[in-house]
């Protein structure tokens, strides 16, 4: 009996996760286009929501004031008094770190786990959070933009276990999308859906070993 519980006991440490893999928008952080968009609406009377769609607003939130008054005076407007510090304190919510998550890639770092990302994005929008720091934690970094190709395809999970130098079982990944998570776990990957931090706590403390499994977090879950 003895001898069993031993070697049910080192399968289990063999198969615990040596990596933990994020996604980036709707789990690292929140994005809130309409806060910006509705801004430039209600000052400028645009419709800033289809000027600025897709790339087009990080674009336009990387720019000075002289090209908002070109956008304004294109429209037939000026800028009012204080409009770009409107702006900049829009533009500095606009991307904002998920509530819990910072913390708790900081505890699974501490146990030793390494934590990286991969993240479906264009370069505008990565060199964007790049500049903003959001990127700094993880190691390694996967863009679609740079592999040329997007979740849920196969070989962008498996492009991250060959930089991971991993084999599937002894990774975690994380994504808010069911799709996402559905291919992560064809190849063996331990998927979870992301819907709140104080979530995912629970979840990955399932995966991970009794003596490293994450304290509960008084967290809520957040709206996105």
């Amino acid at each position: 009996m003895r001898i069993v519980v031993f070697l049910l006991l080192c399968v289990s440490l063999c198969a615990a996760p040596k990596a933990v893999i994020f996604d980036f928008g709707g789990v690292v952080a929140i994005r809130d286009r309409k806060m910006v968009t509705d801004y430039i609406h209600k000052t400028l009377g645009t419709n800033a929501a289809k000027d600025f769609e897709k790339d087009k607003l990080y674009t336009a939130i990387s720019q000075g004031e002289d090209f908002w008054q070109s956008y304004a005076h294109a429209h037939d407007k000026t800028l009012p008094d204080g409009w770009m510090d409107g702006l900049n304190e829009r533009v500095k919510k606009f991307v904002r770190p998920t509530p819990g998550i910072q913390e708790l890639i900081s505890e699974l770092k501490a146990q030793g786990y390494r934590v990286a990302l991969l993240s479906n994005t264009t370069k505008i929008r990565s060199d964007f959070f790049g500049h903003l720091g959001l990127y700094e934690p993880f190691d390694p970094v996967v863009f679609s933009w740079e592999v040329n190709v997007s979740k849920p395809d196969p070989k962008i999970y498996e492009i991250m276990l060959e930089k991971l130098n991993l084999p599937a079982q002894d990774c975690i990944f994380i994504d808010n999308r069911p799709e996402n998570v559905a291919a992560a776990n064809k190849l063996g990957i331990h998927g979870i859906l992301f819907k709140s931090a104080p979530q995912l706590r629970r979840d990955l403390s399932r995966l991970l070993p009794l003596n490293q499994r994450l304290p509960d977090s008084r967290i809520g879950s957040i709206e996105r």
